[in-house]
């Protein structure tokens, strides 16, 4: 009976992370990091529609009351009121798998415009979690800060995209900055989330049954 854009509207009210903000401004980063990674892949206008649409859209449906109630329909639900409001199947279907790789074991997003917002999401929270100093510690990691960061190197290797993680961690830096007036250490921030992500290459690449010695010649 509501229209998302009210839900999309009572995001303005929930805290995303103490002090960094609320998960309407959450939204509109991903959305700038979206746009910025299908700029730097050179996609069509269409894709680049397509890809803005399901960013703004990814998490309207942790405002209903069936997600509030089932936090395990995430997703699931956005799909599912998105094609009753008409939305496209790729949109919809975004909204759903963005949250994709989920674990080691998981599916991919079906579509590339999902994927990019998939990276785009989980290269935020990682920056906001860093930022805060939420970093995983020895087996302590409630966020799932290991399995995000994952879930980027999964996608970003697994479907051989040409992406500089470099690049869209300064970007995504430089969103988090243009939005909100933080006190933290930027290279030191950048740093560390550099190694983090080089941890879970290693892990990655063990897994795909290379060599330690190619992988430690490699990643040096």
């Amino acid at each position: 009976k509501k229209s998302i854009k009210e839900f999309c509207i009572r995001s303005n009210n929930v805290i995303f992370f103490q002090n960094r903000g609320s998960q309407n401004q959450r939204v509109e980063r991903i959305i700038n990091l979206s746009c910025f990674i299908g700029e730097e892949m050179s996609f069509s206008l269409e894709k680049k529609r397509t890809i803005k649409r399901i960013a703004q859209l990814s998490k309207f449906d942790l405002e209903t009351n069936m997600v509030q109630e089932f936090p395990e329909l995430q997703g699931v639900m956005g799909e599912n009121y998105a094609i009753k409001k008409n939305e496209t199947t790729k949109v919809s279907r975004g909204i759903r798998e963005h949250y994709y790789p989920r674990h080691s074991m998981d599916s991919f997003p079906k579509d590339i415009e999902a994927v990019i917002v998939s990276i785009a999401d989980k290269l935020d929270f990682l920056l906001v979690a860093f930022s805060l100093g939420k970093k995983p510690t020895g087996a302590a990691d409630p966020f799932g800060l290991r399995r995000m960061a994952q879930g980027v190197i999964q996608l970003v290797l697994g479907l051989n995209l040409h992406l500089d993680l470099n690049v869209l961690l300064s970007k995504g830096i430089f969103f988090l900055d243009k939005q909100q007036d933080l006190i933290y250490d930027r290279k030191k921030l950048k740093i560390e989330l550099n190694e983090f992500f080089i941890r879970r290459q290693r892990w990655y690449l063990q897994q795909k049954g290379f060599r330690y010695d190619l992988i430690d010649a490699v990643l040096k």
